[in-house]
């Protein structure tokens, strides 16, 4: 009997092990992102020259419209903005920048302690996404589709083992399911969160809210800086925000789109 519930643990390891290393395939996608010049081309030539300002254009211009673009280069592209801002003595863009970067990237080392930086110099706090945002945040939405099929199949295969071995398997099934919300919690955040814009207040002031898109009407608040924001509504020169849960208007050159 020990010996048949060692060989049982076993399998069950190695169910784990094999549905882990599967995923790997579509976790790894993002986690290699390298030096933030590899593959910058024209701009990183005018970086090395000095010619910040020029560096900067070409990657804001290879950014615009890039969507067909694999999401490692949008990640490096994105961080090489970020690091043309800080340079620049404007931690609040650079860190709005690292911020999107990372939202493609989310393993990205060098990203997220550039973003910290950023922020520290700006004088905002190190990000928190907190234990549950932080683990959803760790995968993008595609990775967290692959990691929840394997939570599927993980399922699927211990009920299958334990239908062979004639329902003698004991807790094997159960505990398959009891580790669902590890593979599922990834992808049930990103559907919660959806695929709605986001928008970084960029502007030290904060972003002033309105109730409708008119700087004369009356003031309703603002969102300070470095907030992040749903994007509702769009009009030319505005934004339509959610503050607590209000629908609010603010000037769009006070906050920057973070990509996705």
């Amino acid at each position: 009997m020990v010996r048949m519930a060692w060989i049982d643990l076993r399998v069950w390891l190695l169910a784990v092990a094999v549905s882990l290393a599967l995923g790997t395939t579509g976790l790894a996608q993002t986690a290699g992102v390298g030096a933030a010049e590899e593959g910058a081309g024209e701009g990183s030539v005018r970086w090395r020259a000095g010619d910040h300002e020029g560096a900067l254009q070409f990657w804001e211009s290879k950014l615009e419209g890039a969507a067909e673009l694999p999401s490692r280069e949008r990640a490096r592209l994105a961080y090489n903005v970020g690091v043309a801002h800080h340079t620049a003595g404007e931690p609040l863009r650079a860190a709005a920048w690292f911020e999107s970067s990372l939202r493609l990237a989310p393993r990205w080392d060098d990203a997220k302690a550039n973003r910290d930086l950023a922020r520290a110099d700006a004088g905002l706090d190190p990000k928190d996404m907190g234990l549950v945002g932080g683990f959803v945040r760790f995968f993008t939405r595609g990775e967290a589709e692959w990691l929840a099929l394997l939570g599927g199949l993980l399922v699927l295969l211990a009920g299958a083992f334990d239908a062979f071995r004639g329902g003698g398997w004991g807790r094997g099934p159960w505990l398959a399911i009891l580790l669902l919300p590890f593979f599922w919690t990834p992808l049930l955040g990103h559907i919660f969160q959806g695929e709605s814009e986001a928008v970084m207040v960029i502007d030290e002031d904060g972003a002033a809210l309105y109730g409708t898109p008119d700087t004369g009407r009356e003031r309703l608040g603002k969102l300070n800086q470095g907030a992040e924001s749903l994007v509702l509504d769009r009009l030319p020169g505005w934004v339509k925000v959610l503050d607590r849960g209000e629908e609010r208007w603010t000037d769009e050159d006070s906050v920057l789109s973070l990509m996705r």
